[in-house]
Parts: C-alpha cells; sequence; structure tokens
C-alpha cells in the first residue's frame, strides 16, 4: 500500500502539516466554488465528474440520520450543503490516494463488504441483505463498490497520516493540567426571572410557522388528453419540457395521495416516477396524462401543540439578554446575592477537575482557560450569568491518564486535525465547480 510514498509529494504534505502543528498556527482558508449549471454531476474536482447519484446516496444517508427534521427548509438546505461538502471532499482525498499509489481495489471493496455485519448471516455474508440495502437507496452493486473503494482510499490516507502523528510529553503534560487538575472554589448561577406573554407567544408562532412545520407535500398539475388528441399531447407534453407555460387548464391537481384518487388504477403504479421528474408522462388504453410539479403545500402544527416550544425558545431569549446586562455590571459573589428578580444557585467546588467544572456550569473552552489563569471570573453562559471564584489548584492524579485513556483522545484528536489541514490544502489547490442548481433545491 506505501509503494511509491518515498518519491511522491507526500513528504511535502508531511512537512506542510508539521510545520503548522509546530507553529501552533491555525488559518481558514475562504474557498469559493465556481457555481456552474453546465456541469452533468453534482461537483467537478480537477476534472472528475462526482455523479449526481453519488450525491443523493451521501444526501439520503443524511436525511436518515436527522429523520422528520429533514423536511425542515432550514436543515434541508444544510444538508445539501454537508452531502456536497462530503462528496467533494472525499474525491479530494481519493484523487490523493490515486496519486500516492495507495487507492483501494476492486477485490479490496468486495472483501470489506463481505465483513460488514448488516449482510452477514451466522457470521457469514448474506447477498441477500446486501440486496434488501441497495434496494432500499436504489442503488447498483457496481455504484455501491465505487463509493467503497473512494472511501477505503480515504481510510488509507488516514492510516497514512496516522504512521506519522505522535504526542510529545508536554503536549500530555499541558492537557492533563488542564483537564484533570482538582479545582476547589466557590461558584453561582444567576439566571434572570422572565414571564412570556400571550401576545408575544402569538407573534413569535405567526414568524416563524416554518420552525413548526407538520408535513410538506409536493403538489402536481394533472393535464389529461383522449386518445385523438396525440399532436397536442406532444404539444403540451414539448412545451412543459422546455420551462414554458401552456394556455390549456389542468384537469385536477393536487398531491401525490390526491391523485392516485383520480388516476385510472393501472396508472397508479407509476406515479413512483414523480418522485424523482418534474414532469411525467402517462398513458393507457383510454387517453394520456401529464403530471407537472408545481410547488409544495406546507401544513403548519397548531399553535396549541408548539405553545410549550414556543414559550421555552423566548424565555432563553429574555434571559439570556437580561444575563448579558448583568455580565456586564456584576463583579462579584457578593454582589450577585443583592439581585432583584433573578434565581441564584450557588455551587461548592470540591475538587473537580476542569472538564467537570466546564459541564456543571456550562462553561465554553475560553472561558475555562481565562479561569485557570486567572482563578476567577464572570461568565455570559447558555443557562445565565455564572461568576466563579478559586481558592485553589491542585495537581492532578496521574492514575487517571490510563484510566481515562487520554493519550488515544489526543492522538485521534491530533489525527483529525492533520486530516483536516490536508484537506484544506487539497482544496486550495484543486478547482473545483458545483452544479449550483443544488443549491437552490
Amino acid at each position: 500500500m506505501f509503494t511509491n510514498i518515498s518519491k511522491s509529494r507526500w513528504l511535502k504534505i508531511v512537512l506542510f502539516i508539521t510545520t503548522f502543528a509546530f507553529v501552533g498556527t491555525g488559518f481558514v482558508a475562504l474557498i469559493v466554488y465556481k457555481l456552474s449549471g453546465n456541469i452533468s454531476g453534482a461537483a467537478e474536482v480537477n476534472g472528475d465528474t462526482v455523479s449526481l447519484q453519488e450525491f443523493y446516496f451521501e444526501l439520503n444517508q443524511l436525511k436518515n440520520a436527522v429523520g422528520d427534521e429533514a423536511n425542515n427548509p432550514s436543515v434541508r438546505k444544510m444538508l445539501y450543503i454537508q452531502a456536497l461538502q462530503r462528496v467533494i471532499d472525499r474525491q479530494l482525498l481519493y484523487q490523493f490516494a490515486k496519486e500516492e499509489g495507495i487507492q483501494a481495489t476492486d477485490l479490496e471493496a468486495k472483501a470489506f463488504v463481505a465483513q460488514i455485519p448488516a449482510f452477514q448471516t451466522n457470521g457469514k455474508f448474506d447477498p441477500q441483505k446486501l440486496k434488501i440495502f441497495l434496494q432500499a437507496y436504489n442503488i447498483s452493486p457496481a455504484f455501491f463498490q465505487e463509493v467503497l473503494k473512494k472511501q477505503l482510499s480515504v481510510s488509507h490516507v488516514d492510516d497514512l497520516l496516522n504512521a506519522g502523528v505522535y504526542l510529545t510529553n508536554d503536549e500530555v503534560e499541558s492537557v492533563i493540567k488542564d483537564k484533570l487538575s482538582k479545582l476547589y472554589g466557590k461558584a453561582v448561577l444567576i439566571t434572570p426571572k422572565v414571564s412570556i406573554s400571550d401576545s408575544e407567544i402569538k407573534s413569535y408562532y405567526e414568524k416563524n410557522k416554518n420552525k413548526f412545520l407538520k408535513s410538506q407535500e409536493q403538489l402536481f398539475k394533472v393535464y389529461r388528453f383522449s386518445k385523438d388528441q396525440q399532436q397536442e399531447v406532444q404539444k403540451v407534453y414539448s412545451t412543459l419540457k422546455a420551462g414554458k407555460q401552456v394556455n390549456v387548464n389542468p384537469a385536477f391537481e393536487g398531491s401525490i395521495s390526491e391523485i392516485e384518487k383520480k388516476l385510472p388504477a393501472i396508472l397508479v403504479k407509476e406515479l413512483e416516477k414523480a418522485k424523482s421528474q418534474k414532469i411525467v408522462f402517462l398513458k393507457d388504453k383510454n387517453g394520456y396524462y401529464i403530471l407537472v410539479k408545481a410547488g409544495t403545500r406546507k401544513t403548519v402544527k397548531p399553535l396549541n401543540e408548539v405553545k410549550g416550544q414556543i414559550v421555552e425558545a423566548l424565555k432563553q431569549e429574555k434571559q439570556q439578554k437580561q444575563a448579558s446586562q448583568i455580565a456586564k455590571r456584576v463583579k462579584s459573589i457578593a454582589e450577585a446575592k443583592n439581585l432583584k428578580e433573578v434565581n441564584i444557585k450557588e455551587f461548592n467546588i470540591e475538587g473537580k477537575t476542569p472538564l467537570e467544572l466546564k459541564f456543571l456550569l456550562g462553561l465554553s473552552d475560553k472561558d475555562l482557560e481565562k479561569l485557570l489563569k486567572k482563578k476567577q471570573g464572570v461568565f455570559l453562559t447558555p443557562q445565565g450569568v455564572v461568576i466563579v471564584k478559586l481558592d485553589k489548584i491542585a495537581p492532578p492524579d496521574k492514575t487517571l491518564v490510563s484510566k481515562l485513556g487520554i493519550k488515544d483522545m489526543l492522538l485521534k484528536q491530533k489525527l483529525s486535525d492533520e486530516l483536516s489541514m490536508l484537506v484544506d490544502k487539497l482544496r486550495g489547490q484543486s478547482d473545483i465547480k458545483i452544479n449550483k442548481r443544488l443549491l437552490n433545491q
């Protein structure tokens, strides 16, 4: 797997990554992909096409992971962007693996499929289980093998990076000190008291109905023609296919479930096409039907069903606004105790680790870093205002290092960081075009 590495640009990549890791400097690369409406696939990466099938396969996996939330317009847009980024990054790393001579082979992909527990029965490969999976995602064995080859090639790059990752004693000691020291002192959590009126609830509901979608159905217009209207059918179909309007009124319109009731029974089974095509042509012995997508119909949950959710959202919004003002003027625990219209919760910190304290009080990494340095501070958190005063920071129990697997966690994080830097570098060197139609779905 590692043949050709010594005479490749891998050594330059190692030097690049090592330099950034050593200097401890980060950077943000603003990569603007070229938008194109003329490419056939989802994207083009250095001239290689990432197929629409690969994109939709990735998108469907993401949708399955988030469940019903995938119907939310804002979530849907995010999933499209995430799926595009994933297939592009995978293509970049696959190209890199090919250049380094470490790409996976067809035989390796086939062997890997046979070892996946989900495709086994009693520990042996079960072709029927693979077939069910492929049918569920509507993909072919050849396509699935090609995607696996890419993913396995990416894992080879991961292995290659892993071979060069190491930790210094100073890195380990620094993390042990910051994560496992024992802290002693006091803290208070200040939560403003707020009230929410019915008018505020109603106003929020009206302005944010997209957040409370119950369902979102695709609607279709259906044009019907008799069997002796062949020329008219062809003309209407060609006009609609070209994206133009027609001077013909639809026979009826509605969702798939509504259309099913009006179509001849023999044609109902063909409605599956409508889920993936903008225009569907159907015919039976009596005539012709043209189905055209015509927007969506949203059903919103009633106010009484989401009232509790709205109250919580408004409550958090008001509390954060008031907490922000409190954080600017209150500097000590003593001052906090004189505040009115707030709830105050006190904490005695006895032997907590920084990590435990972080989760107990809802502190950010930046807050925690500041606290360990100054031993006191006022912090604005999602729960409210936190004021902490540390009296003592005791050395960590080093036996916890092996128990908690600190070194393994650090190595995994370092590997993840190096892989991200490699991907960023490849993006900056590459010519990447995105099918702009996918960003307007």
